[in-house]
């Protein structure tokens, strides 16, 4: 019941990003934010409500469901009829079977990249579990979280990039480049002090966030927040191959990443257990970020 409940979100929450698609594609990312801040205030309350006076967690997620069915259909639908300037039987029409079916072909191989992405970052922690224990693993998803803050701010550039640069790969390919390059020089000029900072200051918070036991190094600190600076990265690399419509490579290239991936913790992790990991994961980061970038000076 419970998956059922998660898959009843995700059902919801899959129906908002295909009207976010919109209005990125009018370059209204500012009605994207104001969707996404009513869905997470509306969640909260529901989730917080329903679970103080069920305790039971698949009402709780049916809840939330309920709440993002109602931001949706109050405010993120109605603007989506306006921007279509359409009435809704227009909007809800599919269209032809031949065009379904190419947008379908067009989606598969996204859509494979992010499971096998996902799955590239979930396998460091259960081979850890495994071998390390729980303990260890929590002491390396809890500095792995330091990175998640910057994520969103390098997650908010490559989703108001990726409309300008498809524009740009038809049009312009210079200004494409010269795009490509800002991108780069933003996740520098983001990333090196975030690593800085962390060197001096990244064990001491993580100690006081999460307790003086977490015996966290300064090297697993500070590889794990590299690791998360060359995801993103790659996120913004992995933005310009999609605008340049480069979707099976990107395939191709995730598939080298988890087989790197997996390779680095069967080896390392059973003797060096958090450190191991970190290790792993660079070498997988490394390789994502190294890849898209030779997709971006071919495409």
């Amino acid at each position: 019941m419970v998956v059922i409940a998660v898959a009843c979100t995700r059902a919801v929450d899959s129906l908002s990003d295909l009207l976010y698609g919109l209005f990125q594609l009018h370059e209204r990312l500012d009605l994207i934010a104001l969707g996404m801040s009513a869905r997470g205030v509306a969640g909260l309350l529901a989730l917080v409500c329903a679970m103080s006076l069920t305790h039971s967690a698949v009402i709780a997620l049916l809840a939330l469901s309920v709440a993002w069915l109602v931001v949706l259909l109050t405010y993120e639908w109605p603007i989506a009829l306006r921007m279509s300037a359409a009435n809704p039987q227009e909007l809800l029409r599919l269209g032809s079977m031949q065009t379904c079916g190419r947008l379908i072909m067009l989606c598969v191989p996204l859509a494979f990249v992010l499971l096998v992405l996902n799955a590239t970052t979930s396998i460091p922690r259960l081979m850890l579990q495994h071998s390390a224990g729980e303990q260890t693993l929590g002491i390396f998803s809890a500095v792995a979280t330091i990175s998640a803050g910057i994520g969103l701010l390098y997650s908010a550039v490559g989703q108001t990039a990726l409309p300008r640069l498809a524009k740009m790969f038809a049009s312009d390919r210079k200004q494409f480049d010269t795009t490509i390059l800002q991108m780069m020089l933003f996740s520098c000029g983001l990333g090196a002090p975030v690593i800085v900072a962390e060197w001096f200051w990244g064990v001491r918070a993580v100690s006081l966030t999460y307790g003086q036991h977490s015996l966290v190094t300064r090297g697993l600190v500070v590889g794990l927040v590299i690791v998360g600076v060359l995801s993103n990265t790659s996120s913004l690399l992995g933005a310009a191959v999609t605008a340049s419509r480069g979707f099976w490579p990107q395939l191709a290239v995730a598939c080298m990443v988890l087989a790197v991936t997996a390779l680095a913790c069967s080896r390392l992790i059973p003797s060096m257990g958090a450190m191991g990991a970190m290790y792993a994961s660079l070498a997988g980061a490394s390789l994502q970020t190294v890849a898209f970038a030779t997709l971006c000076r071919k495409s």
